[in-house]
């Protein structure tokens, strides 16, 4: 093994163990806020309760920006083209769906966005490691 791969592994692990930790911090809270709320009363106490579960969102967003850090200039230009083609992705499906609104299907919460954008993320990084793959092997 190279000493690029072990240094990849390593901030690999890194960042899924940050990533990782931040998410499970987020279904505690989210979990407890949402069993919480449902006995409180109050515009302002209801607010700041739903808000909770943002705190473990901004540690998953400190760990993203660290794994960004370490990577090379080549992983993270294609970081950077996977990003720019999800969130044109998103545009393009959260503006077309908004004119389907119009039409009259139902309205959607800004909540679906995220795991759009999420999930165009992972299928543009599935098919890049599968055409690296396909490339490797010829």
């Amino acid at each position: 093994m190279s000493q690029v791969d072990k240094f990849t592994k390593k901030t690999l692990r890194k960042y899924w163990i940050e990533l990782g930790s931040a998410m499970l911090l987020y279904m505690v809270i989210l979990s407890g806020a949402l069993l919480i709320l449902k006995d409180i009363e109050g515009l302002w106490l209801r607010s700041l309760i739903a808000l909770t579960p943002m705190i473990p969102i901004v540690f998953a967003t400190i760990a993203i920006y660290r794994h960004v850090l370490r990577m090379d200039e080549l992983q993270r230009l294609q970081a950077l083209r996977i990003i720019a083609v999800s969130a044109a992705g998103t545009a393009v499906l959260s503006i077309g769906y908004g004119f389907l609104e119009i039409a009259g299907l139902p309205q959607l919460s800004m909540m679906v966005v995220w795991p759009v954008m999420a999930a165009l993320w992972v299928l543009q990084t599935l098919y890049g490691a599968l055409m690296t793959a396909v490339t490797h092997e010829k």
